[in-house]
This record gives structure tokens, C-alpha cells and sequence, in this order.
């Protein structure tokens, strides 16, 4: 018979197993664990050059030579538009310096000032935020909003616009009915 092992840094609770079990459990095994030292940088154009460029942005924005393990970019290739990197570092310190000094790429007069760094986060989370950012900018245009009554859907301009479960939907002209597209919502408007 196979047993199961406990990581040794559970901790237990008098009353059986407690929520710092699972929080230990997730943390340990869980989606945090190939997260927590992930960053998503958008901007870099896709040219031959683009991790010297990737490298040069993380040292101007930690001010020191941050050490990465992996990098690659996520998404389709499209013309004119440059994909989001993923970018994978040596430890949750230089990820925590990375992203509390990246609004400092704002200021460069070079390449770096389009290029901007967020957390990378579940797609969950990324959809919810991209949401909230699609109703704020429908907002400020002045257009028709309108929530399901579930909070998992937006119209705009009475048109399904976009989706918790299935991200962007666009309008497929031909038949005249809603298509997902089944983004990743990385780098999305």
C-alpha cells in the first residue's frame, strides 16, 4: 500500500486537518508553486535581439543582474503586434524587486518606455481583471455597460464583448453569431 507524504512543513491545527494544511498543500504542490517567480512582460518586439533587450530591461528595472531561468513568448505569432514574454526567475526576490520597480520603465526615452511588467497570474484572475478593465474603458468612451446578472459576462453597446469562461468573443460577420476566441488574455486591451 502506497501512503501519502506530508510535506514537513505542515502545519497541523488541534481539530484534524485545518486550513493551513491546504494552504501548505497548495503552496507546495498547488499552481502558486510554478507561478511564484514568474513575471509576464509585455512590449519587447520579436526581433533576433529580444532576450539582450529582455535582459537589459530586467537589470534597468532591479537596478542589478537579475538571473533568469527560462524565458519564452506565449500566444500566436501575428503581424505587427509582439507577443508577452514569460519569464521565469532565479528566486521570489528578484521577482518582488523586478515588480515593484517596473512603473520605472514609464520614464525611459528608449524602447523600454512601451515595455510594461505585471505579475503572472492564473487565467482566472487575468479574465476577471481584464473585465473590470474593459467596463472602466466602456466607461470612460461613454458607452452602454451592461453585467450579467452573474457578474460573468459583458455587453456592450448591447454586443457580447467578453466572457469569464471563454475570454475575449468576437463577432463572426458571415453567420451573425458570437464566436470565442479562447485568448489567454495576456496583453489583451
Amino acid at each position: 500500500m502506497f501512503r501519502k507524504k506530508t510535506p514537513t512543513h505542515v502545519f497541523y491545527y488541534n481539530s484534524g486537518i485545518s486550513w493551513l494544511i491546504f494552504i501548505a498543500y497548495f503552496y507546495t504542490n498547488g499552481s502558486m508553486q510554478s507561478r511564484e517567480l514568474n513575471v509576464v512582460v509585455f512590449g519587447i518586439a520579436e526581433t533576433s535581439n529580444w532576450r539582450q533587450k529582455l535582459t537589459d530591461v530586467l537589470k534597468f528595472v532591479a537596478g542589478r543582474e537579475v538571473t533568469v531561468q527560462d524565458a519564452f513568448r506565449i500566444g500566436r505569432m501575428a503581424s505587427g503586434k509582439s507577443r508577452p514574454i514569460i519569464v521565469k526567475l532565479h528566486s521570489i526576490w528578484d521577482r518582488r524587486l523586478v515588480l515593484s520597480n517596473s512603473r520605472a520603465l514609464a520614464s525611459c526615452a528608449d524602447y523600454m518606455h512601451d515595455v510594461f511588467i505585471h505579475a503572472d497570474e492564473p487565467l482566472e484572475e487575468r479574465r476577471k481583471l481584464t473585465l473590470k478593465r474593459l467596463c472602466r474603458k466602456a466607461e470612460r468612451q461613454r458607452k452602454s455597460i451592461e453585467l450579467s446578472e452573474d457578474e460573468t459576462r459583458l455587453f456592450i453597446e448591447g454586443v457580447l464583448v467578453f466572457t469569464l469562461s471563454d475570454g475575449f468573443v468576437r463577432q463572426d460577420q458571415s453567420v451573425g453569431s458570437s464566436v470565442s476566441s479562447h485568448s489567454d488574455d495576456h496583453g489583451s486591451q
